[in-house]
């Protein structure tokens, strides 16, 4: 779901025709895992609880913060990464962040659910212009936009699988 549904319909809706042909059909055979980074530790579930700092640096940006609750980040190809660009509510980007990367640490949480979760430390990582899906500004909107699309699949899942129990 994380790999195919969420960062596969980021990458349709709003990623370059490079990040496509680099991406789709390799998330979609499952021979690629990207995997998306959006929560902060003690902050909300909207844009303005994205805290995470894209920061200019030269042509590109370093990212800077932490994100938890990452899905198999220790196996992933690629994470998704929700950033902040600036000051205003929704200035929020994404940005595919090879999770090898300098400055990329990675440490698995323990979950109730005995799940693969990690948190990941990101400490000035460079990401390139092109490494930014969609336009700048756009983060939020792909990702609250995929995340509905995400609850209805989510939804007719349960929905099957309770028909079929019932």
């Amino acid at each position: 779901f994380a790999s195919a549904v969420v960062c596969g319909g980021l990458l349709a809706r709003a990623g370059s025709d490079e990040q496509r042909r680099r991406w789709l059909s390799s998330v979609a055979s499952g021979d690629v895992v990207v995997v998306p980074a959006w929560l902060e530790p003690d902050n909300s579930c909207r844009p303005t609880g994205v805290q995470m700092r894209a920061e200019p640096d030269g042509a590109g940006l370093r990212l800077s913060g932490v994100k938890r609750h990452v899905p198999f980040a220790s196996s992933a190809s690629a994470l998704v990464v929700l950033a902040r660009t600036g000051d205003g509510d929704e200035d929020v980007d994404l940005f595919v962040v090879d999770p090898a990367a300098s400055g990329v640490t990675p440490r698995q949480q323990h979950t109730v659910a005995a799940d693969s979760q990690y948190e990941v430390r990101f400490d000035a990582v460079a990401v390139s212009a092109e490494d930014r899906i969609g336009p700048a500004g756009s983060g939020w909107r792909a990702l609250d936009d995929v995340m509905n699309d995400g609850c209805i699949l989510l939804a007719a899942q349960a929905m099957g699988g309770a028909q079929q129990a019932l």
